[in-house]
């Protein structure tokens, strides 16, 4: 399965290893991954100093468990003391059931047995930033997608994301009844270039409730009370991967996109938001400007 694309741009990584070919082997994966910059610690003690220093935001750290001074286990609990919610990955050679028995115990970010790909290594990484609960303020807006946002998006789109932004305010994703609050489909402000699509699950089967005006005005058909499998093959396939990227990862989409409508060519921008319950996606609000 390829994973989506949402390690951000500016990402920096904190790597704490003493062995200095297995130092140089993670920092040329983290680069070929992708990352942004990569800070190196030859042992924990320096990694702390280089973390308590502050010179820098530190997204994530990749540590070795058994090194001199100060090994992976106490890396994490100095740093978990100065920030408990710091991504924070074991890369070890130490696969014994009692090591990772003691990082199970508290509660580590991940725990990687090397050796591995850099294929792997993205996967780690990946799904640990996705675990955070502030990943959507936190780490999407420096996302590929998180920059177009900030480079294109319509006054209005930015307007509705500042809303979403602060119902997840607390790190969660908002829940569904803030859409109801809001009055999204209730001829607010937003309605003419809004649509809702309800998650219903099992399936999960993903359903149009509700299409504002102006999109209903410029497309060929009215998908309102329909599934997006009932919909024609080049509507789901413009639309499936973005709607697919939303429920894995659990944060927004913003892309331009140029499709085909029945017969007419259409170029809008298209903004994605999501809404959970109960650890799932509930609801997704777009809103779509024209072009």
């Amino acid at each position: 399965m390829r994973l989506p694309d949402t390690l951000p741009a500016d990402l920096v990584v904190l790597v704490a290893e003493d062995d200095a070919f297995a130092r140089n082997l993670i920092r040329k994966m983290l680069e070929t991954i992708g990352v942004g910059t990569i800070l190196m610690a030859g042992d924990g003690a320096e990694a702390l100093a280089i973390f308590s220093a502050g010179m820098t935001r530190i997204d994530a750290i990749l540590s070795d468990i058994h090194m001199p001074k100060c090994n992976g286990f106490e890396l994490f609990d100095a740093i978990h003391a100065i920030d408990p919610d710091v991504p924070f990955l074991l890369v070890t050679g130490d696969s014994r059931e009692k090591a990772v028995a003691e990082a199970r115990a508290r509660a580590i970010s991940a725990y990687v047995v090397k050796p591995l790909s850099p294929a792997q290594l993205r996967e780690k990484l990946v799904a640990t930033l996705q675990r955070d609960p502030a990943y959507p303020n936190r780490v999407w807006p420096r996302t590929i997608e998180g920059l177009a946002f900030q480079r294109e998006a319509s006054e209005r789109q930015r307007a509705v994301f500042d809303i979403w932004r602060v119902g997840a305010d607390g790190g969660k994703l908002p829940e569904p009844a803030m859409l109801d609050r809001w009055g999204v489909t209730r001829e607010a402000p937003f309605d003419r270039v809004t649509f809702v699509v309800d998650v219903e699950r099992p399936g999960p089967r993903l359903r149009y409730v509700h299409v504002g005006a102006d999109l209903r005005a410029r497309f060929p058909r009215d998908p309102t009370g329909q599934c997006i499998d009932e919909m024609p093959f080049l509507h789901r396939r413009y639309a499936m991967p973005a709607y697919e990227r939303i429920l894995n990862a659990r944060i927004p989409h913003f892309r331009t996109v140029k499709g085909i409508e029945g017969f007419l060519l259409l170029r809008y921008r298209r903004l994605m938001l999501p809404f959970a319950q109960d650890g799932e996606v509930r609801k997704i609000l777009g809103c779509v400007e024209l072009l």
